[in-house]
């Protein structure tokens, strides 16, 4: 999915407007009727996604037509209610999407949905430090002794260290030949295959070897097959009305990652 902006709507733009150059920081803009004190994160992410789209002259459909996210989804992105979307993690893939296809940085809206935690005030206090009581001629005489034992203690670890390794040397005359090195071949990269029927129309985009494959809304009854030498991801909705088959057998897709997205492979 390439950053390509979406086509211009066909009305003029307001007097004396001029649309926004590419990666600039729109501000973000509350729904109609409603106060920016009272927005919550989410709907004022929304606004700032629908002013972004206003500023630059697309429709809804045009958006939809780039990010192949259905209309409603859309919609409720721009009003701020993503309970309405499929599962949370869906909800950083389709931000993704939508601020590629505008060409708007994603992350100052993400931590406006997921402010950093404040550093802590709080420090632990220092434990009071203990006097010395033992009187200065005893404590030179034990410093002494502890420096004393501790060289014949590492005397002692370095003999039997030595001893160790010498004892481990293997003994060879100088008529034993030394056996030539058997170099095993290397074992080919194995082919990982997927095979999706598609039983009721779903959205999937598929990607191997992070090459995109196949990326759109599939029709009923479609099959998609793809090959990969090191992964395979695939990214679906609903991903029930899917049967896949991972090399030549049935296979039954993991928990999907933070992204939404499935990693394919043998466990």
């Amino acid at each position: 999915m390439g950053t390509e902006l979406p086509a211009q709507d066909p009305s003029p733009p307001a007097s004396g407007a001029r649309p926004a150059p590419p990666g600039t920081a729109l501000p973000s803009a509350p729904p109609a009727g409603e106060s920016s004190a009272a927005l919550s994160p989410a709907q004022a992410v929304g606004g700032a996604l629908q002013a972004a789209r206003a500023v630059r002259g697309a429709s809804v459909d045009s958006i939809c037509r780039h990010t192949r996210i259905p209309r409603r989804y859309i919609e409720a992105l721009e009003a701020g209610r993503f309970e309405e979307l499929p599962a949370p993690v869906y909800l950083r893939s389709f931000l993704t999407d939508y601020c590629e296809c505008l060409d708007l940085e994603l992350e100052p809206l993400w931590r406006q949905l997921h402010p950093p935690p404040a550093p802590s005030p709080h420090r632990e206090p220092e434990p009071p430090e203990c006097p010395d009581t033992e009187p200065p001629e005893a404590s030179a005489y034990l410093e002494s002794l502890r420096s004393s034992w501790g060289a014949v203690l590492c005397c002692l670890i370095l003999a039997a260290a030595l001893a160790w390794r010498v004892a481990r040397e293997p003994r060879s005359g100088p008529e034993e030949a030394q056996k030539p090195q058997v170099l095993w071949p290397l074992r080919p990269a194995l082919e990982e295959k997927i095979s999706i029927l598609v039983r009721d129309e779903a959205w999937i985009s598929l990607e191997a070897d992070d090459a995109a494959i196949f990326a759109g809304l599939a029709p009923k009854n479609a099959r998609i097959e793809g090959a990969a030498h090191k992964s395979l991801r695939l990214r679906a909705f609903p991903s029930e009305n899917l049967e896949l088959t991972f090399n030549g057998a049935p296979y039954r897709l993991p928990p999907p990652d933070a992204d939404g997205g499935y990693r394919i492979g043998n466990p």
